[in-house]
């Protein structure tokens, strides 16, 4: 993922964490369509993490990221405080890492349906 690197590497990680939150919803929903399961289709991590049922873990980590899909766009509203400052550089390593954990699995998904 050469454009996360750099993102990474220029501070961007208030778009490492959305560029790994786009990864994550449409690897979510490529599994559930290869599996034949249905989906809602909303632009949402968390309506499609109910489709991951191996790993409770996981499950926890898409949910946390989930809840960070807004404020990864648009920081805390509320608090007035913008994403740059919301998120750092710890962040966005565990949303990618999250990213491909979840890319590794469907990988596997996909070799056992072969």
């Amino acid at each position: 993922m050469i454009a996360v690197d750099a993102l990474m590497r220029a501070g961007g990680f208030p778009d490492v964490m959305r560029d790994s939150q786009d990864v994550v919803e449409l690897v979510l929903k490529g599994a559930l369509r290869f599996v034949g399961a249905g989906y809602s289709t909303t632009s949402s991590i968390g309506s499609r993490r109910s489709g991951v049922r191996r790993s409770n873990e996981l499950r926890g980590d898409l949910d946390r990221l989930a809840a960070e899909h807004s404020p990864a766009f648009y920081g805390d509203e509320e608090a007035n405080i913008p994403a740059f400052e919301l998120f750092g550089e710890a962040d966005a390593s565990r949303a990618t890492a999250i990213a491909d954990r979840l890319l590794d699995l469907y990988t596997r998904l996909l070799g056992e349906k072969r």
